[in-house]
Order: C-alpha cells, then structure tokens, then sequence
C-alpha cells in the first residue's frame, strides 16, 4: 500500500474512533430522562415543586408520550395556582391514560376555575364515580355541586350532596352545602305547586308546613346564639 492511502486510512480510522468516542460520552435520551427524573424527585423531597416542574418539562420535551411526565407536571401546575398551563399537560396525559380519574378530577377543576364550564362538568361528572382518594372525591363532588347549582340541575346537585356525606357525615361545609341545596329544592317545588293549584290542599298543607318550619327555625337560632 502506497504511504498516501496509508495516511488516508489512518485518518478515516481516527476520525470514526472520534466520532465514536463522541457518542459514547453522550448520555442517550433514556439515561437523560431517569436523569431529569431523580433530579425532580429530589426537588420534591425537598418541597420545591417549582424546581421540579421545570424537570418534568425536560422529560416531556425528551419523550411526548411519556404519561407520567405530563400527569405530574400538569398536577404541580395545578397546586401552583397555574390552571392555564395545567390544563394541556392533564388532558395529555388522560390521552395517554384514559383512566386517570384523579387526574382527570384536576383537570375538571382547572377547567372550571378558567371559565370553561362546560368542559368542567363533562370532565367532572367522568371522574366524580371513579376516583377513589377521599379529599379529592370530596372537591370533586363540591365543584359539581356548584356547577349544578349554578345551572339549577337541583336533583343531580341533591344526588351528589347524598354521595358526599356518606363520605364525611359531619363535613360542616358538606352540612351547609346540603341544607342549601335541598332549601333550594323545597323552594321550588313550593312554588311549582303554587303554580299549578295554588289553592289546592296540598297547596295549603306546604303552607302549613312551611310555618312550622320557619317556627322550628326561630328556636334553633334562639338555642344557639
């Protein structure tokens, strides 16, 4: 072999080596990723969420379909006040994972605090029967009752109430909630009756009752003052 092709070879053989050496030193994007993945996890120990979300970040951009980066970057989004920016990460990881019903609960809630009422309530009424943590059942089924409230949906709102305080008998929000709700009932079939007959004798024995309520009431707020 002539000393020209000799230095040719010896080049090419250099530079593959290089390029080689190069590659090996470069972490692949799976080590990167359990890399950005102990490091959030670290952040979180130390309860600085807001050093982890940029983390999950990285994970997401590393890997788009990476369900566990976008449910748990759109949850810290969501505990810091940041609906807007949750919101995306929430629905992509039920995309991902249908069956994500806290996540999709949290969604349904951010969804709600930024106007979207009725992808709210979709979302919520979906998750409300399936997630399974207590406290967030719980906030769950409040933001739902809200909602039916606001739409005047009083039965379905009733419904929930009754899931709610199996849960949590002595809840006084709950309590309050419940008593609203079902006044709010007994208002309007009141004045459904006395839209229909309102000179029948149920007409009358509603009336009757209701001063017997209004009675009872007055004692109750004399006993506890």
């Amino acid at each position: 072999m002539r000393t020209k092709e000799v230095v040719v070879w010896f080049w090419v053989v250099l530079c593959l080596g290089l390029l080689s050496g190069f590659s090996q030193s470069e972490p692949s994007r799976q080590q990167q990723i359990e890399s950005h993945n102990h490091q959030a996890a670290e952040y979180l120990k130390q309860n600085r969420p807001d050093l982890a979300i940029p983390e999950f970040r990285a994970i997401v951009a590393l890997d788009p379909n990476n369900v566990d980066a976008h449910g748990n970057l759109g949850t810290l989004l969501f505990f810091q006040g940041d609906y807007t920016n949750a919101i995306p990460q929430l629905r992509a990881a039920l995309k991902l994972r249908p069956t994500l019903w806290k996540t999709q609960s949290l969604l349904g809630i951010a969804e709600k605090r930024t106007g979207d009422i009725s992808g709210a309530r979709r979302d919520l009424e979906k998750a409300f029967p399936n997630v399974q943590e207590e406290k967030i059942r719980i906030e769950t089924g409040m933001e739902l009752i809200e909602i039916y409230s606001g739409t005047g949906d009083l039965d379905k709102a009733a419904a929930v109430v009754s899931e709610l305080r199996k849960l949590e008998p002595t809840n006084e929000a709950l309590l309050y909630t419940a008593y609203r709700i079902y006044s709010d009932l007994a208002n309007e079939s009141l004045l459904s009756l006395s839209v229909v007959d309102p000179n029948s004798a149920r007409m009358q024995q509603a009336m009757a009752h209701e001063l017997a309520t209004s009675a009872f009431g007055f004692g109750v707020a004399q006993l506890v003052k």
